[in-house]
């Protein structure tokens, strides 16, 4: 661990600050967001060049214009998927740097008020080139019962992260999963840091039996 430390105004506190992940191995760096605002969110990621995941969800009778936007850093839309009131699409990008960043939220006039998700992760030791290169299978769903979905891995030490909707709470994360990004209305986010060989087929679950959408990534190790 480094010893990192803050003065201000004459006064002077550290904190430990972990080092980087080796080559080869993805860690996970923090939450980004937990919100059902459709305003603006700034985000503050721990590395430039981190792999950021985003699960945006909105209420609406048939499928909806979902988008993530932001001036400093281009953010990709992977896949949606959903069924009526349940709809959510999956964001990547790589951090520029680590100052604050502006994200920009728009939605089509079909979603409902007050039944929005957008859920982040930030992850660092990961390759850095973003897109397939970065992030390198995808899946998303929607569904009643438990909130699942599966993932084929495509490289060695791939990282799985799923973000989940659902018209309940979710009590949890899966078996073998850690608990990521979550909002105030019970809906939240999951990863998993494998050591899988390429091509293993991921199961994501979440603790939760309800109406559900979500949405996965995999993120490939430097």
């Amino acid at each position: 661990m480094r010893l990192a430390c803050i003065i201000a105004l004459s006064q002077a506190s550290c904190f430990e600050k972990p080092e980087p992940p080796s080559t080869g191995v993805v860690a996970y760096a923090g939450a980004l967001v937990g919100t059902t605002s459709l305003d603006t969110f700034t985000i503050n990621p721990a590395r430039g060049g981190d792999a950021l995941v985003f699960h945006f969800s909105c209420s609406a009778v048939a499928e909806p214009m979902l988008a993530l936007t932001s001036s400093r850093m281009m953010i990709t839309k992977l896949g949606s998927a959903g069924q009526p009131l349940f709809w959510a699409a999956s964001f990547v990008a790589i951090a520029p740097d680590t100052q604050s960043t502006i994200v920009n939220v728009s939605a089509s006039s079909s979603c409902i008020d007050g039944m929005i998700t957008i859920l982040g992760d930030d992850f660092t030791g990961n390759d850095p080139r973003g897109g397939s290169d970065t992030f390198d299978a995808h899946a998303e769903a929607a569904g009643d019962g438990p909130c699942g979905a599966h993932v084929i891995t495509q490289h060695d030490r791939d990282a799985v992260w799923a973000g989940c909707t659902v018209s309940g709470v979710l009590a949890g994360p899966g078996a073998g999963y850690t608990l990521g990004a979550a909002d105030t209305s019970g809906n939240g986010a999951e990863y998993k840091l494998t050591a899988d060989a390429a091509g293993s087929d991921e199961a994501i679950v979440f603790d939760s039996n309800n109406m559900f959408v979500i949405t996965a990534v995999t993120i490939k190790p430097r």
